[in-house]
């Protein structure tokens, strides 16, 4: 972005057909995995943050990867950390990535 307007151009189809197609693979973070695989065996846990951006942005991402993995996670804020825990195991686990739109 410059002067806060995005920059952007056109491309050609063979331009864009020599980039590498992205992985689609969940990418797992190894900072989350304990916290995970805790959540996943019943434990309450607390995380501790440092701001209220910190608090939103670890939130939305412990809610997002519990149902990438199948289950709910309730957060709740307390004075500096995050208290999470498994609510509830969900029928399937959720796609990675934004669901496709439907041709109305």
């Amino acid at each position: 972005m410059k002067n806060g307007k995005m920059v952007w151009g056109e491309m050609s189809q063979d331009e864009f057909d020599a980039l590498p197609e992205s992985d689609r693979r969940a990418k797992r973070n190894e900072m989350w995995e304990p916290i995970m695989d805790a959540l996943e065996a019943g434990k309450s846990l607390k995380i501790d943050v440092v701001d209220e951006l910190q608090a939103r942005h670890r939130s939305r991402s412990v809610i997002r990867r519990g149902q990438l993995r199948g289950y709910r996670v309730e957060v709740r804020k307390g004075d500096g950390f995050l208290a999470v825990r498994k609510t509830e195991d969900l029928d399937k686990p959720v796609k990675a990535g934004r669901p496709r739109k439907s041709a109305a």
